[in-house]
């Protein structure tokens, strides 16, 4: 079953980038296929707390404010340094996440730019 956000237009890189849809509270509530892929079946992913999955090297505070402040709708879209937690995630190197509001229902959309792997 799909679903249909809306998101600005710059938070979005490429087709196919892996991408996670996390609530106010942190949890990750949906996960793109590319994202499975790099961070873990979707089953493992729902309900837990995107900070098992992602940190980010300017600190998981700065983090979890930016994807708090996107759920709660802000028009920002915020860019951080981000690792991910997973041995065959973190292998890719560094990564960046691109911070944006979605919905509905409001949510926050973290981008995994898969550009940054390639420098």
């Amino acid at each position: 079953m799909g679903v249909l956000l809306n998101v600005h237009a710059s938070a979005l890189a490429a087709p196919g980038d892996p991408f996670m849809v996390v609530s106010e509270d942190l949890r990750v509530v949906a996960v793109s296929e590319s994202a499975e892929a790099m961070f873990g079946a979707e089953a493992s992913l729902l309900s837990h707390s995107l900070l098992s999955t992602l940190s980010s090297s300017s600190g998981d505070e700065v983090l979890a404010r930016a994807v708090r402040r996107a759920a709660m709708g802000s028009r920002d879209v915020v860019t951080l340094s981000v690792k991910a937690a997973s041995a065959s995630a973190r292998d890719a190197g560094p990564l960046e996440a691109r911070i944006a509001a979605c919905g509905p229902p409001r949510a926050a959309l973290v981008v995994i730019d898969l550009a940054v792997r390639a420098l």
